[in-house]
């Protein structure tokens, strides 16, 4: 499951440091930051019982760690 989230930061190097936040985050698969269309791509994992992730909860996560690495960065969920 991969949702696409819009984002602002100020520079393309923050932009690497929020995608290697969010990938860090547990029940994140994969992420990717686009700094030039100011967009972030998130795949969540599917939990091993085969229910649908919490993804508003594993986006709170990405978000305050995204925050720890750039802290004037935003994700709006």
């Amino acid at each position: 499951m991969e949702k696409i989230y819009k984002i602002m930061t100020d520079c393309a190097g923050c932009a690497l440091k929020m995608e290697t936040s969010a990938r860090k985050t547990p029940g994140v698969k994969r992420a990717s930051v686009s700094f030039m269309t100011l967009r972030m791509a998130v795949e969540f994992q599917i939990p091993a019982d085969g229910s649908q992730p919490d993804t508003a909860a594993i986006m709170k996560n990405v978000r305050e760690n995204c925050k720890k690495a750039v802290p004037n960065s935003e994700i709006f969920l």
